[in-house]
Protein backbone atom coordinates (compact mmCIF):
# COMPACT_ATOMS: atom_id res chain seq x y z
CA UNK A 1 0.00 0.00 0.00
CA UNK A 2 1.08 3.79 -1.09
CA UNK A 3 0.87 6.07 1.03
CA UNK A 4 -0.44 9.59 -0.59
CA UNK A 5 1.05 12.73 1.65
CA UNK A 6 -1.45 15.11 2.49
CA UNK A 7 -1.60 18.49 0.33
CA UNK A 8 0.43 20.98 1.68
CA UNK A 9 -0.34 25.04 1.46
CA UNK A 10 2.73 26.79 -0.10
CA UNK A 11 2.67 30.12 0.67
CA UNK A 12 5.96 32.33 -0.83
CA UNK A 13 7.21 33.79 1.88
CA UNK A 14 8.69 37.64 1.40
CA UNK A 15 12.21 36.31 1.50
CA UNK A 16 11.81 34.31 -1.16
CA UNK A 17 10.12 36.42 -3.80
CA UNK A 18 10.65 39.95 -2.63
CA UNK A 19 7.66 42.49 -2.30
CA UNK A 20 6.43 40.73 -5.07
CA UNK A 21 4.96 37.70 -2.41
CA UNK A 22 1.95 40.19 -1.23
CA UNK A 23 0.04 39.33 -4.85
CA UNK A 24 0.61 35.79 -4.25
CA UNK A 25 -0.53 35.69 -0.67
CA UNK A 26 -3.57 38.30 -1.54
CA UNK A 27 -1.47 40.85 0.93
CA UNK A 28 -2.92 44.05 0.47
CA UNK A 29 0.40 46.03 -1.27
CA UNK A 30 0.40 49.72 -2.67
CA UNK A 31 1.20 50.35 -6.50
CA UNK A 32 4.87 50.10 -5.71
CA UNK A 33 4.46 46.82 -4.15
CA UNK A 34 5.15 47.17 -0.43
CA UNK A 35 2.93 45.36 1.44
CA UNK A 36 0.57 47.55 3.41
CA UNK A 37 -2.41 46.38 5.64
CA UNK A 38 -4.07 49.40 5.43
CA UNK A 39 -5.79 50.97 1.61
CA UNK A 40 -3.36 54.54 1.70
CA UNK A 41 -6.97 57.03 1.28
CA UNK A 42 -7.67 58.12 -1.45
CA UNK A 43 -6.59 55.65 -3.27
CA UNK A 44 -8.89 52.59 -4.59
CA UNK A 45 -8.08 49.52 -4.97
CA UNK A 46 -8.02 47.02 -7.43
CA UNK A 47 -11.66 45.38 -6.37
CA UNK A 48 -13.14 48.68 -6.57
CA UNK A 49 -12.56 49.68 -10.44
CA UNK A 50 -13.72 45.59 -11.17
CA UNK A 51 -10.52 43.92 -10.57
CA UNK A 52 -10.23 41.52 -7.37
CA UNK A 53 -7.79 41.54 -5.05
CA UNK A 54 -4.40 42.69 -5.91
CA UNK A 55 -3.86 45.96 -3.91
CA UNK A 56 -3.95 49.37 -4.41
CA UNK A 57 -2.79 51.90 -7.13
CA UNK A 58 -2.76 55.70 -8.07
CA UNK A 59 -4.95 56.01 -11.13
CA UNK A 60 -8.43 55.82 -10.99
CA UNK A 61 -9.32 59.04 -9.05
CA UNK A 62 -8.38 62.88 -9.09
CA UNK A 63 -5.17 62.56 -6.60
CA UNK A 64 -5.00 65.68 -4.22
CA UNK A 65 -1.59 66.63 -6.01
CA UNK A 66 -2.31 65.01 -9.11
CA UNK A 67 -1.15 68.35 -10.60
CA UNK A 68 2.35 69.16 -10.07
CA UNK A 69 3.24 73.00 -9.94
CA UNK A 70 1.82 74.89 -12.77
CA UNK A 71 3.79 77.62 -14.62
CA UNK A 72 3.38 79.97 -17.49
CA UNK A 73 6.13 81.61 -19.69
CA UNK A 74 4.59 84.80 -21.45
CA UNK A 75 5.62 86.04 -24.78
CA UNK A 76 4.48 88.26 -27.11
CA UNK A 77 0.40 87.70 -28.08
CA UNK A 78 1.26 83.97 -26.20
CA UNK A 79 1.77 82.03 -23.13
CA UNK A 80 3.10 78.80 -22.39
CA UNK A 81 1.58 77.38 -19.96
CA UNK A 82 3.37 73.44 -18.16
CA UNK A 83 2.63 71.33 -15.51
CA UNK A 84 3.14 67.76 -14.52
CA UNK A 85 0.68 64.73 -13.73
CA UNK A 86 1.40 61.92 -11.36
CA UNK A 87 -0.37 59.79 -14.39
CA UNK A 88 0.25 59.44 -18.06
CA UNK A 89 -3.18 61.97 -19.26
CA UNK A 90 -4.17 64.30 -21.63
CA UNK A 91 -3.56 68.20 -21.63
CA UNK A 92 -6.32 70.70 -21.68
CA UNK A 93 -6.27 74.61 -21.15
CA UNK A 94 -9.26 77.46 -20.30
CA UNK A 95 -8.26 80.59 -20.30
CA UNK A 96 -9.72 84.05 -21.05
CA UNK A 97 -9.33 87.61 -19.45
CA UNK A 98 -11.73 86.72 -16.86
CA UNK A 99 -12.59 83.02 -14.83
CA UNK A 100 -15.80 82.33 -17.59
CA UNK A 101 -12.45 81.89 -19.91
CA UNK A 102 -13.86 81.52 -23.40
CA UNK A 103 -10.86 79.55 -24.95
CA UNK A 104 -10.05 76.12 -25.14
CA UNK A 105 -7.15 73.78 -25.82
CA UNK A 106 -6.98 70.68 -25.52
CA UNK A 107 -4.05 68.26 -26.43
CA UNK A 108 -4.79 64.73 -26.52
CA UNK A 109 -1.24 63.00 -26.43
CA UNK A 110 -1.07 61.03 -22.51
CA UNK A 111 2.41 62.50 -21.34
CA UNK A 112 3.57 63.41 -17.59
CA UNK A 113 4.76 66.64 -18.87
CA UNK A 114 2.58 68.95 -20.07
CA UNK A 115 3.52 71.84 -22.26
CA UNK A 116 0.61 74.37 -24.50
CA UNK A 117 1.71 77.06 -26.42
CA UNK A 118 -1.29 79.46 -26.60
CA UNK A 119 -1.20 82.04 -29.23
CA UNK A 120 -3.30 84.95 -29.91
CA UNK A 121 -3.56 86.54 -27.03
CA UNK A 122 -3.75 90.45 -26.45
CA UNK A 123 -0.30 91.80 -25.22
CA UNK A 124 -0.53 93.32 -21.88
CA UNK A 125 -4.07 92.09 -20.90
CA UNK A 126 -4.48 89.81 -18.02
CA UNK A 127 -5.42 85.87 -18.81
CA UNK A 128 -7.09 83.70 -16.72
CA UNK A 129 -6.42 80.03 -17.06
CA UNK A 130 -7.04 76.78 -15.46
CA UNK A 131 -5.09 73.35 -16.46
CA UNK A 132 -6.97 69.74 -16.57
CA UNK A 133 -5.79 66.60 -17.14
CA UNK A 134 -7.26 63.37 -17.74
CA UNK A 135 -6.88 59.75 -18.39
CA UNK A 136 -9.47 57.07 -17.71
CA UNK A 137 -11.11 57.61 -14.71
CA UNK A 138 -8.66 60.16 -13.70
CA UNK A 139 -9.18 64.15 -13.67
CA UNK A 140 -7.17 66.99 -12.11
CA UNK A 141 -8.52 69.96 -12.68
CA UNK A 142 -5.74 73.63 -11.14
CA UNK A 143 -7.51 76.37 -9.37
CA UNK A 144 -7.84 79.66 -11.53
CA UNK A 145 -4.14 81.16 -11.57
CA UNK A 146 -3.51 84.36 -13.94
CA UNK A 147 -0.78 85.50 -16.59
CA UNK A 148 0.12 88.08 -19.00
CA UNK A 149 1.90 87.97 -22.29
CA UNK A 150 3.64 90.44 -22.99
Amino acid sequence: MTETPAPQAITPTHDLLGKAGGLWTHTPVDWRGNETGTKPAPWPTDASLGQPGYGTRPGGVALPGGLGTVTATPGVGQLTIAWTTTSLSDSAIDIGPTTAYGTHVYDPTMVLSHSVLVTGLTSAQLQHYRVTSSAPGYTSVSGDQTATPT
